[in-house]
């Protein structure tokens, strides 16, 4: 019954373009830090954090989730469906990369090749996500990007980062950024963290730093859901990019180094026939660390509605709390189009 009265208030609210100011910009935050409640058994501090936009009346109340921080967005109309301490600074681990992708997809050719260096193949932590590349093997981009997508490797980040950054003038025309960044330079890892947050800002992101382009821990590498969020978006909406967080399976053929196959397998556990399949789910990125928790960017799609969910420091988990909002969304909400 109340899905019925939700959907009639509803056609004030999402059409193809919004009317409601609540709706299209960030809401009000409590943070994590100011709750008091006491933790439930077995649930993180924050469980039963009542989403930031519950107060809104005749919103629908949003679930609980185990995650600090997290933000579930109709990316179609920009509407921000669930928003639970959208502006705490966080750790965001591998989801990172979404950012080092973009920046790949937004410029460069599929077909170009990438040497690996010994600095990036070897300057990444030691345990961490790798497909083992070795200093002198050549990939493609896409290769490359197929490999910091599914299978995270963190080699593959710093390789793209000295490729993007060693074509410093190239990026300053594309991305309309001032002349000072038209200096060619030799490519770093350093100086692609400088391009990952002039991007940053260009998208409106206020509360992010990047300071590599893996998600390795570092002090001073965070964002938010909010920024994330905005990420993610913009990224969705670049149709290079959407092959990578969508692909389940690919293989990279011998190289020069490697005679064998090597075949990665996306990570994200609620794409098909995997172990929290969801229906609608085309694809995301997951991430972990230890400082970080469970980090995870997921697009979802039903009917004409398309969700992103992002969901940050869950303890328990990031798989169970992103099927919680995604539920959510599609049971809660639907575009309309006002006659």
């Amino acid at each position: 019954m109340f899905k019925t009265k939700f959907h009639k208030l509803m056609k004030r609210f999402l059409t193809g373009m919004l009317c409601a100011g609540i709706l299209t910009s960030e809401p009000a935050v409590t943070y994590a830090a100011e709750t008091s409640a006491t933790p439930e058994a077995g649930h993180s501090e924050t469980y039963s954090q009542a989403s930031d936009i519950d107060s809104v009346k005749g919103w629908p109340t949003g679930p609980n989730i185990e995650g600090q921080s997290a933000v579930l967005m109709d990316a179609v109309t920009d509407t921000i469906l669930y928003s639970k301490n959208a502006k705490d600074k966080l750790y965001p681990a591998s989801i990172t990369k979404i950012m080092t992708a973009l920046l790949a997809c937004e410029y460069l050719n599929m077909d170009d090749t990438i040497t690996m260096s010994q600095e990036a193949a070897y300057g990444i932590e030691a345990g961490s996500s790798s497909i083992y590349a070795e200093t002198g093997e050549v990939f493609t981009v896409e290769q490359a990007l197929m490999a910091l997508m599914l299978e995270s490797a963190n080699e593959c980040a710093n390789a793209i980062a000295e490729h993007i950054s060693g074509s410093t003038e190239e990026f300053a025309n594309l991305m309309n950024q001032r002349a000072a960044l038209a200096e060619k330079t030799s490519g770093s890892v350093k100086k692609f963290v400088e391009l990952m947050n002039q991007r940053a800002a260009q998208l409106g992101c206020k509360n992010t730093h990047f300071n590599n382009p893996n998600g390795l821990p570092d002090e001073t590498h965070y964002t938010t859901a909010g920024d994330m969020m905005k990420i993610a978006k913009a990224a969705w909406y670049n149709p290079r990019f959407r092959k990578f967080v969508t692909t389940q399976v690919y293989e990279i053929p011998p190289t020069n180094k490697q005679s064998e196959t090597r075949y990665l397998l996306n990570h994200h556990k609620m794409m098909p026939g995997q172990s929290y399949a969801y229906d609608g789910v085309l694809g995301g990125k997951t991430g972990y660390t230890d400082a970080a928790g469970s980090t995870l960017v997921t697009y979802a799609k039903r009917g004409n509605s398309i969700l992103i969910a992002v969901v940050l420091n869950s303890t328990n988990g990031a798989f169970p709390d992103t099927t919680s909002l995604l539920d959510y969304g599609f049971d809660n909400f639907e575009k309309v189009d006002l006659n």
